[in-house]
């Protein structure tokens, strides 16, 4: 029996609760069938943020799972335990089984927004949230939260650290810092950087040991916001270094950390195009990136090798009138995914550029933010 390949979609839409309260829907899905393999966010941009969560498999059949959530939310793979939603409207952590239920809602009370969300074991869940200094640590059995990590460390004439997007490889997290110099005037340093913490002991691993004290990853280029990806050979952390989330800064590009020395090989793509935006590595050693412009909301995807760091095609295809925020490959099919600028999924050939089925959903004249493909 062939299991059926579900979305879990995240839709933006002021027509589903109004945006108040707490309402979980839940849905009975054919367990045999429907097997939720990555969460999507759409974000339709109405002012009220309001959001949708949906099921969606392989035949493009959609369910409804939750109407509430808000439409900037941020999802990721929980492997075996199924999936991870960062509600950013509501601050609170939704755990979504492999069965595609919701197994538990965790309110993470006062504190900053949401910025990522990632599975560290079957329980324990490491949460980073806006204008803080350390990792948030939940326990999805218990509900218990605690602090983890101390990000001050490697502070230096930084006032906050605000950490963003996180990455396990190979018992290592890997997150970004934005490093504010003013928490009230939202500074930011010229520099981005990496904090490597070690899961075992918490700590955080000094990656310049000729330098006093404990140093991080320094990015030639701006901070980073968008999900990292570890290369198939596993040599190296690929990193959007595009600037803060609010502006657009064209001196960056996608940066290349070195793992066994945890140092950066400086920017392996520029931004000649415009503003780089997400990027994922594909099968072999062939990795896909987005520009964006805003002369026309557009964005255009290019292939590079994973290995040689250079291009193998200047333009791939393009989607007119979107950012597109989030690219993965699904190693099952063979076939990227990528959002489209009507609320639709695109699956493509990564080698031709050809698309191969589009699923859209009813009443979605949004587009999908992020999606998660399920790691088991």
């Amino acid at each position: 029996m062939v299991l059926g390949l579900a979305v879990l979609v995240a839709f933006s839409s002021s027509g589903y609760g109004g945006g108040t309260g707490v309402q979980a829907k839940m849905l009975q899905l054919d367990r045999e069938r429907v097997k939720p393999a990555y969460l999507a966010v759409v974000d339709l941009r109405n002012a009220n943020n309001d959001g949708v969560l949906l099921g969606v498999d392989r035949r493009g059949a959609v369910t409804e799972i939750l109407n509430t959530i808000g439409g900037d939310s941020v999802v990721r793979s929980a492997g075996r335990a199924g999936f991870l939603v960062g509600d950013r409207r509501g601050d609170r952590v939704i755990h979504i089984g492999m069965n595609g239920m919701i197994e538990g809602i965790y309110p993470l009370g006062p504190g900053g927004t949401i910025r990522d969300v990632l599975s560290i074991s079957r329980r324990t869940v490491w949460i980073t949230r806006a204008l803080t200094n350390t990792i948030t640590v939940l326990d999805l059995v218990t509900g218990k939260l605690g602090i983890g990590t101390d990000l001050t460390v490697v502070l230096e004439d930084e006032a906050v650290a605000d950490p963003e997007m996180m990455h396990l490889h190979d018992g290592l997290v890997y997150v970004q810092l934005q490093r504010l110099n003013d928490e009230q005037n939202f500074s930011f340093a010229l520099q981005g950087a990496i904090g490597v913490i070690d899961v075992a002991s918490g700590a955080l691993v000094d990656a310049v040991e000729t330098e006093a004290g404990v140093q991080p990853v320094r990015l030639v280029g701006p901070v980073p916001h968008q999900k990292m990806h570890v290369t198939p050979d596993g040599s190296a952390l690929l990193v959007s270094a595009s600037g803060p989330r609010l502006y657009q800064d064209v001196t960056g590009g996608l940066e290349r950390i070195e793992i066994a020395t945890l140092s950066s090989s400086g920017l392996v793509v520029n931004e000649d195009l415009g503003d780089f935006g997400a990027s994922t590595p594909i099968t072999g050693d062939l990795g896909i990136g987005i520009f964006h412009t805003d002369i026309i909301e557009s964005s255009h995807v290019i292939g590079f090798s994973t290995k040689t760091m250079m291009p193998v095609s200047s333009l791939i295809f393009e989607e007119l009138f979107v950012i597109i925020e989030s690219i993965q490959y699904d190693h099952a099919s063979g076939l990227m995914l990528m959002p489209g600028f009507d609320g639709a999924m695109n699956e493509y050939d990564p080698v031709t550029g050809m698309r191969t089925r589009r699923v859209l959903y009813d009443n979605s004249p949004g587009y999908i933010r992020d999606f998660a493909l399920m790691r088991r």
